[in-house]
């Protein structure tokens, strides 16, 4: 798929720059007990990208830039036509940075989420003494009081709502505060080679990076099935269940159930809006945590879960690492290749390239793909400064009984009350 750039290092792998307007999928069908019974051809037009963003700041000694891009989903047999529910804002004032992402859910997910961003402008401006006396607590709030500002506007969210990701940035601190399973890594210089996993399909492209790099959570994603979570859950009268299909197969992740009901559905512990669900123990309490920032520090990604479905932490840094010095600024043009493309767009389209593999195995359609990624200028030497072990709080995950048949094998994650 596409042409090398570079004939000589990359005579194996001759799409490893490229990617295209159009695809082209074999999708496998199956019977109910698994056995391939052949496959059928779909070919589709990819959406453009949105969004698409370049800035340039300072952050103490560094030179910092910033890159933002949205990739729509996209129904690739075209029954389904879907609004894009992501968003993004960041902002590069007084020696410091923030970013949010929003990943909206449910029928009225994309007005959540531009509901989230209007706010979040707002808020910044008008707080932005507070973040810098003391950030953990202003994220908490800026999070708390955009749930309950959406709750009493006119944006239906009974049963709709949206992820949060939002960190700040000084010249020493990290800062995060996350609900739902939006995420943030930092990737930093590291002394031992962290492997990649095996691909699973034909639908990647070759990362090979002359740094050892290492990714660092910056949030933790929040599930039902979490033990801490499902705990809460329960204890609020709610329900967690997977989805079973028209065999009593369980499919898809746990999600938030009314007892003895077929809504909400929502596949996080934690989230802006979904009213229903806070009745059922979700809340809009993020988890937060803060981190030194060190000279071995190269990048921050935050991305939806359009990317971390389908790339691992460690891929999305070697990602990010390869091809980061050979982007300009991002285009929409096609095909997309490091020259027209910021490493914001490369990675949405490395993403979108992914989801191929899904859909040809699953049939289901490629999910809403946006990123922000801090890039720090580097600094020589930096492997000589003292590092401490940095890591999130972790929630244990459980198996759970089923105790309904929530048969439903039409969920659409976006578009109805759902969300993964």
């Amino acid at each position: 798929m596409g042409n090398c750039c570079n004939k000589e290092d990359q005579q194996e792998d001759s799409n490893i720059t490229e990617y295209l307007r159009s695809g082209e999928i074999n999708v496998i069908k199956k019977n109910y007990t698994g056995k391939i019974l052949g496959t059928s051809k779909v070919c589709f037009e990819n959406t453009s990208p949105i969004k698409i963003q370049n800035s340039q700041g300072i952050l103490g000694k560094r030179t910092v830039k910033i890159h933002g891009c949205i990739i729509p989903g996209l129904d690739p047999r075209g029954e389904v036509d879907k609004d894009c529910q992501d968003n993004y804002i960041y902002f590069i004032e007084d020696n410091s940075i923030l970013c949010a992402l929003f990943d909206g859910h449910g029928k009225e997910g994309q007005k959540v989420s531009n509901f989230c961003i209007d706010f979040v402008s707002k808020f910044f401006k008008k707080n932005i003494k507070d973040f810098a006396y003391n950030a953990e607590e202003t994220l908490i709030r800026m999070l708390h009081k955009c749930d309950e500002k959406l709750r009493r506007s006119k944006v239906p969210n009974e049963m709709a709502g949206s992820t949060a990701v939002a960190i700040y940035i000084t010249s020493t601190s990290i800062y995060s505060a996350s609900l739902g399973d939006s995420r943030g890594i930092i990737a930093t210089l590291s002394d031992t080679i962290i492997p990649s996993p095996v691909p699973t399909h034909k639908f990647y492209k070759k990362i090979t990076v002359k740094r050892n790099l290492k990714p660092v959570p910056l949030t933790t994603d929040q599930k039902p099935n979490h033990e801490e979570e499902f705990a809460r859950i329960q204890t609020a009268g709610g329900c967690v269940e997977q989805v079973t299909d028209n065999f009593g197969k369980p499919i898809g992740p746990y999600r938030v159930w009314m007892k003895n009901k077929d809504y909400p559905g929502l596949a996080m512990s934690r989230s802006i809006g979904d009213r229903i669900a806070k009745r059922l123990g979700v809340i809009a309490t993020p988890v937060c945590h803060d981190f030194q920032l060190y000279d071995t520090d190269q990048f921050i990604v935050i991305a939806s879960d359009g990317i971390w479905d389908v790339m691992e932490n460690i891929e999305v840094v070697n990602f990010v690492e390869m091809f980061k010095k050979g982007c300009g600024e991002s285009t929409d043009l096609y095909p997309a290749r490091p020259e027209n493309s910021s490493i914001a767009r490369m990675l949405c389209e490395e993403a979108r390239f992914r989801w191929y593999g899904i859909i040809e195995a699953e049939d289901v359609m490629i999910d809403d793909i946006s990123c922000i990624i801090v890039d720090f200028e580097d600094i020589s030497g930096a492997m000589k400064a003292q590092v401490k072990e940095r890591k999130v709080e972790a929630f244990h995950s459980m198996a759970i009984a089923s105790q309904h048949n929530h048969a439903n094998t039409s969920i659409n994650e976006d578009d109805d009350e759902t969300n993964d």
